[in-house]
């Protein structure tokens, strides 16, 4: 046999082998490919459970940092958990509730104006400024803080900004499925 009639067979070969190769792979794909998929996966928006753990619910806030758990105190109003983070500069207190209807503030209890997000079960707020989560006039209303909210009667503070108040709960119902509410 000739070196070239060798290499003309072994091509052959090649060829052959390459098309059963090809046959085979279009009959197991059923003969065609897959288009590239052109959609987006849509994540479900994030809601709480009725008593969920704050600090759980704060976890779900875009851009909320330094997370912590609060003490319920006196727990008023069916206070399930609180925790606290901060966002864009600002102490944000989450509070979560065993009774849906309790995470809606009213302006009974709401001293000052005040821009809030509230949800299933939760709200959040900003606390009053260069006060810890604890110390907030709010939430010493909320946890049932009486010497608390005597200090803070000789020395009093002022509440954070309304625009900052409704910036901060503007984000907090966008990423938990919320609603931004204005108390007066």
């Amino acid at each position: 046999m000739q070196t070239g009639s060798i290499y003309a067979a072994g091509m052959r070969i090649l060829i052959v082998g390459a098309a059963a190769v090809a046959l085979l792979a279009g009959c197991s794909s059923g003969g065609k490919t897959a288009a590239p998929s052109t959609s987006t996966r849509v994540v479900p928006a994030y809601r709480a459970a009725v008593g969920a753990d704050a600090a759980e619910i704060a976890t779900h806030i875009k851009g909320c940092s330094g997370i912590r758990a609060g003490s319920v105190g006196a727990g008023g109003r069916a206070l399930s958990s609180t925790a606290s983070c901060t966002l864009a500069g600002h102490v944000v207190v989450i509070d979560s509730w065993t009774v849906a209807s309790a995470a809606v503030l009213s302006a009974e209890l709401v001293d000052a104006p005040t821009w809030y997000a509230h949800g299933s079960a939760w709200c959040a707020f900003l606390a009053d400024p260069g006060q810890s989560a604890a110390k907030s006039v709010l939430q010493m209303q909320l946890t049932n803080d009486a010497a608390g909210l005597l200090d803070e009667a000789y020395h009093p503070v002022r509440p954070a900004s309304q625009p900052a108040q409704k910036s901060a709960a503007a984000v907090v119902a966008k990423d938990l499925s919320g609603q931004a509410t204005f108390v007066r």
